[in-house]
């Protein structure tokens, strides 16, 4: 399963798969970014068929293949964001056969 780490002033905060209430940044159009609850992992195929999903950039800081704190983290370039997928409930990652998609 993959992770996301994002940072939170000096805190390192991993979101899993399974969401313990957490939030992460939405990038809006005025160029700041919202929190919204972060509800897991979703694929390309279910999110784009989700009713009602709106695709999303999330402000994340470094992506991994594997569950952990102490795995190989990549960081995300400046100026990418990894997509998501803004439902009612909160926020999905969208990835690509279990890789996050970086947009």
């Amino acid at each position: 399963m993959p992770s996301l780490l994002r940072k939170f002033n000096y805190a390192n905060i991993v979101l899993h798969e399974i969401p313990v209430n957490q939030n992460i940044g939405v990038l809006s159009k005025t160029g700041e970014y919202k929190y919204k609850p972060w509800i897991g992992f979703i694929e390309l195929k279910q999110a784009k068929q989700l009713p009602g999903a709106k695709p999303v950039k999330l402000e994340v800081h470094s992506t991994s293949l594997s569950d952990g704190f102490l795995s190989d983290w990549v960081k995300v370039e400046p100026g990418k964001h990894v997509q998501g997928c803004m439902v009612q409930e909160g926020v999905y990652a969208v990835t690509i056969e279990g890789e996050p998609r970086l947009v």
